[in-house]
């Protein structure tokens, strides 16, 4: 069975159900809960038994944010491969592969350089690569109009949902098991769970799929085509050049720079204080 075949019995069986946009969705929502709950929430359960370990300070174990930043200026490449075909495809499903493979490196870590370079460099990459806010964003818009707002609130919602699902699932593993169990479980549910979900249903955008956006019916004519399209898609440059969006990234650059440490430290700090 060739790839293409695959694909069609896959958008078909999955149609029956409900519109294929839905299936793009679940996998933004899942993407996002794994990497905002290891990368975010979860990592803060790690600093106390791995600090004590290695012998290092919290600061020596908070330079690993500085790895991770590191490679932020490569993201707009990663972000070029969002538009073919099958880019978001292969961004999220050899992005989760190359992560799930760094946390099972991560747990066999014996200096901090190793958990720098491995978790940092390694895992920071392929998960910027894979989430949710890179590949999903984008692809979302294409399969959704009408919905688009519904659509992208409920795969955001997997960030939040990092924070109920895995970071507790981390920090039960970790008191059970110790911390190398816990990057060795988060590894593979990026292998056994994101990989094979993105290979199977991610698709770049309703035509490939022969679909319209929203699930509605193919336009009979080219006049309705017209008066159903509602919204107007700006150029890169066009885009760079508007109040909005520098607001926007002027906002998300707050956000993070204040929420950033705050769920950083916070598992460590509750545990200082005895809890």
């Amino acid at each position: 069975m060739t790839l293409s075949t695959l694909d069609r019995l896959t958008e078909r069986l999955v149609s029956r159900l409900f519109f294929y946009g839905w299936a793009i969705v679940s996998i933004t929502f899942a993407t996002a809960m794994i990497t905002a709950g290891i990368g975010g929430y979860g990592l803060s359960f790690f600093i106390i038994p791995m600090s004590e370990e290695f012998g290092i300070s919290r600061i020596e174990f908070s330079a690993i944010s500085a790895f991770r930043l590191a490679l932020l200026p490569v993201m707009p490449l990663l972000g070029f491969l969002v538009d073919k075909k099958h880019g978001p495809r292969l961004l999220i499903t050899i992005g989760s592969i190359i992560a799930g493979v760094a946390l099972l490196l991560t747990s066999r870590v014996s200096n901090i350089w190793q958990f720098y370079i491995l978790y940092g460099v390694v895992f920071g990459m392929a998960m910027n690569s894979m989430g949710g806010m890179l590949v999903g964003p984008a692809v979302i818009s294409k399969w959704f109009i009408r919905l688009r707002g519904r659509a992208m609130a409920v795969g955001t919602m997997g960030i939040s949902a990092g924070g109920f699902v895995i970071a507790p699932l981390a920090g039960w593993v970790i008191g059970q098991y110790g911390w190398r169990a816990g990057w060795v479980v988060l590894g593979l549910i990026l292998l056994v769970i994101v990989a094979p979900m993105a290979a199977l249903l991610m698709r770049r955008s309703p035509e490939d799929a022969g679909m319209q956006p929203d699930g509605d019916p193919a336009p009979v004519d080219s006049q309705h085509a017209a008066a159903t399209k509602s919204e107007y898609s700006f150029t890169l440059k066009q885009a760079l050049r508007t109040r909005s969006l520098w607001l926007m990234v002027g906002i998300q650059s707050v956000m993070l720079v204040s929420l950033s440490p705050v769920l950083f430290h916070q598992v460590a700090y509750v545990q200082d204080k005895g809890f």
